[in-house]
This record gives structure tokens, C-alpha cells and sequence, in this order.
């Protein structure tokens, strides 16, 4: 409890907004902001701000569906997914393919190339 009244303290010093809507509440109805999540007490720019680093994050968690190669057909950055044909004794004696998805704008084909 001292801990999130300590939180309350600090944001009702930091946020003005939050400041005028305190004084304006009865004591009673204190108490339910004192039980709210600390993130709600932020200002306005600050909680944009922390959804702008929430977006950046998730982006940049993204994983591909391949490991990055270079494009056979122009030499930029692609998805390479590469495997055996076949199963079983099949799979001993066929080739191995790649799969090649390019990531740039200007070329953007995809390449089946097949070894062996």
C-alpha cells in the first residue's frame, strides 16, 4: 500500500490533469484511483509515448519465416527455406531445394532453386 501511494504521490505531483481530477472527486472515490493501475495516472503524452515504445518493441520482435540469404535473381536480401524431397529411402536419394522470397521492393520474386 505505501508503495502505490508513494506511485499517487509522484504522479499527482508530475500530472496536472490528474491533479484537478483528484481535487474534484469526493474522499471516498480516492480511494478507487488509488487501486488503479499507476500507467492510468501518466499523462497524456506519456501514455502515447508508451504505446509508441510498445508498437517499436512488437515490430522489432517480429521474426522472419526463414533465415535472411542473399536473392539469387538480383543479389539483395531474402527468406531462404531449404529441405529434402521425399521420405524414407526416397529422402536419401532425392535433392535438396531452397526456397528463396526476396525482401526488396524493386525485385520481390520468389525462387525455387533445386541441388543435387
Amino acid at each position: 500500500a505505501r508503495r502505490s501511494l508513494l506511485s499517487l504521490h509522484a504522479a499527482l505531483r508530475a500530472n496536472e490533469e490528474l491533479r484537478t481530477t483528484v481535487r474534484a472527486l469526493d474522499p471516498g472515490e480516492v480511494t478507487d484511483i488509488a487501486h488503479q493501475d499507476p500507467r492510468e495516472w501518466a499523462c497524456a503524452e506519456l501514455r502515447k509515448r508508451r504505446r509508441q515504445w510498445e508498437t517499436e518493441a512488437l515490430q522489432a520482435a517480429r521474426c522472419p519465416d526463414g533465415q535472411m540469404a542473399t536473392c539469387p535473381a538480383c543479389g539483395g536480401r531474402a527468406l531462404v527455406q531449404c529441405g529434402r524431397a521425399g521420405t524414407g529411402r526416397a529422402a536419401r536419394l532425392s535433392k535438396q531445394w531452397a526456397h528463396y522470397k526476396c525482401q526488396e521492393e524493386s525485385c520481390g520474386k520468389d525462387t525455387h532453386v533445386q541441388e543435387g
